[in-house]
């Protein structure tokens, strides 16, 4: 027991080592409209809501790191069709308190 505390802990410590590795050590700054989770949904939502909607905008709200590069964009418009409907479905969302 006291060795996967200490396997974990070490795991949790280089944590932010290991991901400062993946980006080059240089930090990324999110894009504006993405600082947060509300803003991201802010910006999905609006996108969504326009007359045609925005797909192309909706999509870059969305993690599509794990869909291949050749379909992110298509791919992205699409699930960003399905998300908006399913959000229509579950009722009101607030995202301002």
């Amino acid at each position: 027991m006291q060795r996967v505390r200490r396997i974990l802990l070490l795991l949790i410590c280089f944590l932010p080592v290991f991901a400062l590795a993946q980006t080059d050590g240089a930090l990324q700054v999110a894009p504006e409209g993405l600082e947060n989770p509300r803003a991201t949904l802010s910006t999905f939502f609006d996108a969504m809501n326009e007359e045609p909607p925005n797909t192309t905008l909706a999509a870059t709200t969305l993690d599509l790191s794990n869909v291949p590069p050749l379909i992110q964009k298509t791919q992205g418009e699409t699930l960003s069709i399905q998300l908006f409907g399913i959000f229509n479905r579950t009722g009101l969302i607030e995202l301002e308190k």
